[in-house]
């Protein structure tokens, strides 16, 4: 079986070459050219999601992720 291959993200030097790459393995994402600062980014403006009872409103998209998921003590203390 020959061994699978795959373009570091890093390879592509602009959004259009992702969005090529992405095209020809049949994934159809949409790309923007440009970086939008606020308030014009998508991301600086509120989501507004259906809740339990109504709706919820986010004041923006920005997300901070956890670096991994079980590097915590049960209580949620850091782990060494």
């Amino acid at each position: 079986m020959p061994e699978l291959t795959y373009p570091r993200v890093a390879t592509f030097r602009t959004s259009r070459q992702l969005a090529e790459h992405l095209k020809r393995l049949g994934w159809d994402l949409p790309v923007d050219d440009a970086l939008l600062s606020a308030p014009d980014s998508p991301l600086a403006a509120p989501l507004v999601m259906p809740w339990l009872k109504g709706e919820r409103r986010i004041g923006n998209r920005f997300a901070v992720q956890p670096m991994e998921g079980c590097d915590a003590q049960s209580d949620g203390a850091p782990s060494d």
